[in-house]
């Protein structure tokens, strides 16, 4: 089930992915500009992610969730992604169990891992 988070630009919402066992680590895909997280390549490395262990939340941007196709300035998206970021690190596990926070950012996509 989709979880909407508020973020500074809107309302975004993440599709979670879970593993079959108890997830090791949290994985976050954001979509490409212009894209969605229908995208056959992210949808290739959540199934990936979720085989591996992990648990994999797909991130719909706010201009995608309000049913606008063109996407917004980079940096709108950036501060989107900033606040689901912050918003999932605060429900996950203290930093003693996991410390670490992977950020993968790409012309094409997003990948975020936290908890390592």
């Amino acid at each position: 089930m989709p979880e909407s988070i508020e973020t500074p630009v809107g309302l975004a919402r993440v599709t979670w992915i879970d593993p079959a066992t108890a997830p090791s680590a949290t994985l976050l895909l954001g979509h490409g500009a212009g894209g969605g997280i229908g995208a056959a390549d992210l949808q290739a490395v959540a199934a990936a992610g979720a085989a591996a262990g992990l648990r994999v939340g797909l991130v719909e941007q706010p201009y995608r969730v309000a049913g606008k196709r063109a996407p917004v300035p980079a940096p709108t998206l950036d501060t989107a992604f900033e606040a689901v970021i912050e918003a999932v690190e605060a429900i996950l596990p203290p930093k003693e169990e996991f410390p670490y926070t992977i950020r993968i950012v790409s012309d094409f996509f997003e990948v975020v891992v936290v908890a390592v």
